[in-house]
């Protein structure tokens, strides 16, 4: 669970680098990574999450470095909270 976590705020901060400092073809491959990662811990999130994760997941459409700062500052920020989401519903679904 940690993993999957990891690898979407990972993905968010290479989001951000590209974005902030151009590369198409960079920012596409990391805005796929950042995609793939996000959707695989949907099943994972309550439905608050789930409800942030998609609204993050369309967000990651824009071309706006300020826009982009503010989001991956914002999944930064959430990253602890996502994981003990992330965590508790697992738990709860084994139980």
């Amino acid at each position: 669970m940690n993993d999957l976590v990891t690898n979407f705020v990972a993905a968010a901060n290479v989001l951000n680098t590209y974005e902030q400092t151009g590369g198409w073809q960079l920012k596409a491959n990391a805005r796929n990574q950042f995609v793939k990662s996000g959707s695989k811990l949907l099943p994972y999130l309550s439905p608050d999450y789930q409800k942030l994760m998609q609204d993050w997941l369309k967000l990651s459409q824009i071309d706006d470095k300020s826009a982009w700062f503010s989001i991956t500052k914002h999944i930064n920020n959430e990253s602890v909270n996502l994981l003990n989401d992330v965590k508790k519903n697992a738990y709860s679904k084994i139980n």
